[in-house]
């Protein structure tokens, strides 16, 4: 059994990890870090399987209701409309991954961080 009906959401948490991990392996001169953003659903799990795998590179953090993506590198968020129809209207914002169990989807932000920004 891959997961429950009640914990579907959680599902990918620990593939999502494993494919930033790949993504900042072949990218590692880039950033010294990564900023994910999540859905609060999925925030301990992620909090959990990045403690486990000793991913101290990566920072996480939840997107706020507004939507706010700028001060991330990945945002990682259920199939909302509202999400969906932000991404067609959004030419900074691109489609990473889709999640196939949990349907969440792995946005990758082309947003330039401001010089001291946290």
């Amino acid at each position: 059994m891959h997961s429950t009906h009640d914990w579907k959401f959680d599902a990918d948490s620990r593939q999502l990890l494993e494919y930033i991990k790949n993504l900042k392996d072949k990218t590692a001169a880039v950033s010294p870090t990564v900023r994910l953003g999540v859905h609060w659903t999925v925030l301990p799990s992620i909090n959990f399987y990045r403690l486990q795998k000793n991913m101290t590179w990566l920072e996480i953090d939840l997107v706020n209701k507004q939507g706010q993506y700028r001060n991330f590198d990945y945002c990682y968020l259920p199939p909302e409309p509202a999400v969906e129809y932000f991404l067609r209207n959004n030419s900074q914002i691109n489609l990473a991954k889709k999640y196939k169990t949990s349907g969440y989807l792995l946005l990758r932000t082309m947003i330039k961080r401001q010089p001291g920004s946290p």
